[in-house]
């Protein structure tokens, strides 16, 4: 998994960042599935801990996975 700022600089209402201790564990949470649910299942987690505040900034993600 790699990702652009915009996923781990991602604020909630309180200021809080997502940040890489956020993106790791939405990583791990997702993990198991099928590769595309696990990408939606983190931008979805980073889109909730944001608590509806607007984007900032754009949220860019790849995953590889390997056979």
């Amino acid at each position: 998994f790699l990702c652009t700022d915009g996923l781990i600089e991602r604020r909630n209402q309180a200021g809080e960042l997502f940040g890489m201790k956020g993106f790791l564990a939405g990583v791990e949470t997702s993990g198991g599935g099928q590769l595309a649910a696990s990408l939606s299942t983190l931008v979805r987690t980073a889109l909730d801990f944001g608590e509806g505040t607007a984007l900032s900034d754009d949220i860019s993600l790849l995953a590889l996975e390997i056979r």
